[in-house]
Parts: C-alpha cells; structure tokens; sequence
C-alpha cells in the first residue's frame, strides 16, 4: 500500500468515526433538548405556584395584623369603659341618688365585658384572638408551602444549567444526572404545591 493510500484510508476511517460520534450526540442533543424543555416549563409552573404560595403568605398576614389590630383596638375600650365605670362606682357613693350616673356606670361595665367576649358579633377579644390564631397557623402554612415550592423550583432550575453544561461537554452521564435530579425536583415542588409534603 503506497503512502497516499494509507493517508487516504486514515482520513476515510477518521471521517467515519466523526458521522458515527456526530450521529451518536445528534440523538443526545435531541433528548437534552427535549430534557431542558421539560425542566424549563416545569420551573416557570414550580415559580408561579411559588409566586402563588407567597401571595397568600401576604394576604394571611396583612389580615393577621388586622384582626390584632381590631383586638388591640378593643382592649383599649375595655379598658376606658372599665375605668369610666370604676370612676362612676366612687363617685356613686357620694351621690347615692344620681340615677344617670348609676346606669351609665351598669352600661359601660357592660360594654366592657361585651369588648371581653361577645359571641353574637364573633368579635370581642376572646374571639379575636382566636381567630388570629387560626390566620396565623394559615399564614404559616402558607410560608412553608412557599420555601418547599421554591427549594425544588431551585433543583429543576439548576437541572436546565447542568442540562445547557452536558451538551457542551458532550456528556450523557451529565445529562442523565441532570435528567433524574431535575425530574425529583419537580416531584418535589409539585407535591409541595399539593400540600403533599
């Protein structure tokens, strides 16, 4: 075999293995780009249920703050209401025959225990405070839905990157770790978002 023979089969054999590699990686980016569809939709769903859980972390609190406010806002009239009536109460003994002055001192230790508790209305202190309780265990809830939702829209996120890395290093085992991670990312976002975990 003569040299330019020999230089010829190198090169055919080297072209040969170069369609071979280039037909192998055409498939893998295929999947890879297939995978990094996937991860990328899943994270924009993971972020806006994220985006959701926030939300209603805002909203619990917003209304947190009110009911206490509420709360403070009676205990404040109780508390005039009741020194009102012990006022009167002194000055009803001096002045045994004030009739105004004995039923106002009956109505505002009345309202004052009407601010205590008053189960008509559901909004005496008693009941505010349990209500802020409830919205506070709802708020809660809402923030750790949130930091679950967010920790596996992160995974799915840094999935798409490993995803974007092996089809630059033209590595399928990257491609599969990224593949199998992003995928328990999602699960674990989704099911946070269910209330699953």
């Amino acid at each position: 075999m003569s040299d330019s023979e020999i230089v010829q089969d190198a090169i055919e054999k080297t072209h040969e293995e170069d369609e071979a590699h280039t037909a192998g990686m055409g498939r893998t980016r295929r999947i890879a780009a297939i995978v990094l569809t996937l991860l990328g939709a899943t994270g924009v769903i993971c972020s806006m249920q994220a985006n959701d859980a926030q939300t209603e972390y805002l909203v619990k609190t917003t209304e947190f703050a009110d009911t206490w406010a509420q709360y403070q806002g009676k205990s404040d009239r109780r508390a005039i209401d009741l020194g009102v009536a012990e006022i009167e109460r002194h000055l009803a003994t001096t002045n045994a025959n004030d009739l105004a002055l004995t039923m106002d001192m009956t109505k505002r230790a009345a309202e004052a225990q009407r601010m205590q508790s008053d189960t008509a209305k559901g909004d005496g202190m008693e009941q505010l405070a349990a209500k802020a309780h409830e919205i506070d265990v709802e708020r809660e809830g809402a923030r750790h839905k949130h930091d679950r939702v967010e920790l596996g829209t992160r995974v799915v996120e840094l999935c798409a990157m490993v995803t974007g890395l092996s089809l630059a290093v033209e590595s399928v085992p990257l491609l599969a770790v990224a593949a199998i991670a992003g995928i328990a990312g999602a699960a674990y976002s989704i099911g946070a978002s269910f209330g699953l975990l």
